[in-house]
């Protein structure tokens, strides 16, 4: 997992991924609750600066949303693809 938009630089959100490492797909209740992790893991993991497009709160909870958004949306695709 990766952020860009609102750090200086790419930033690699190491411990968010470490969390998803080895996680079974077949367990939906693990699975949701590692995902909530990781996505509270990534919002941890960056130190935006505020500026005109938003406080370092603000930008640091839309890292959380996207990162559950994109965890759920890849979730919904598996479940798509295995017919669930």
């Amino acid at each position: 997992m990766t952020v860009g938009a609102v750090t200086t630089s790419p930033l690699r959100l190491s411990e968010a991924e470490a969390l998803l490492d080895g996680v079974q797909l077949d367990d939906a209740a693990r699975l949701e609750s590692v995902c909530r992790d990781a996505a509270d893991a990534a919002a941890g993991s960056v130190r935006p600066g505020s500026d005109l497009h938003g406080s370092a709160a603000y930008k640091r909870e839309m890292v959380r949303v996207h990162a559950r958004r994109a965890l759920a949306g890849l979730l919904a695709q598996r479940g798509r693809e295995d017919g669930r």
